[in-house]
């Protein structure tokens, strides 16, 4: 669109949507967005659990995957998955399979940091470390108390 000697883009959605929510191939919400510009730095997209104007969950480009949230290795569409139920937050290293890999732990929850994994209590063949925190037992023990080497 040319306004006086200035041309203005005249997009379907607001920026830095590339694509925004459509029924019936009609605009029906500009802010909710389902595709990102991919040149430009807020080209992540993910969907928060608020509610816009039409009634559906808002969709957001943002220049990363935030907290609780990652790529899960989608290099092309840089589409954000939530973290498993488990994880605070989890990885973002760009690899599938990254939603799983807890780097934080819900309260409550406890980390295993080698395996990446959150558990509500110290499973079999684990100790309680803290309140926080998971070690595995070394063998021969089956389960352990205490420290890794105290079987029980």
């Amino acid at each position: 669109m040319l306004e006086g000697n200035e041309l203005i883009p005249n997009l379907k959605c607001t920026a830095p949507c590339k694509e925004c929510m459509e029924i019936g191939g009609e605009v029906v919400d500009m802010e909710f967005c389902t595709e990102c510009w991919q040149d430009n730095p807020k080209k992540y997209l993910y969907t928060e659990s608020q509610y816009s104007a039409s009634g559906s969950g808002v969709s957001i480009c943002d220049n990363a995957c935030p907290d609780g949230w990652t790529s899960n290795g989608d290099t092309e569409y840089h589409v954000c998955e939530p973290c498993d139920s488990s994880c605070l937050t989890c990885a973002d290293y760009g690899n599938i399979g990254d939603k799983n890999k807890c780097i934080t732990c819900h309260a409550g929850w406890k980390l295993y940091a080698p395996e990446q994994k959150c558990m509500e209590t110290c499973a079999l063949g684990y100790y309680e470390v803290n309140s926080e925190t998971c070690d595995k037992c070394e063998w021969p023990c089956m389960d352990c108390t205490g420290d890794k080497f105290n079987c029980i």
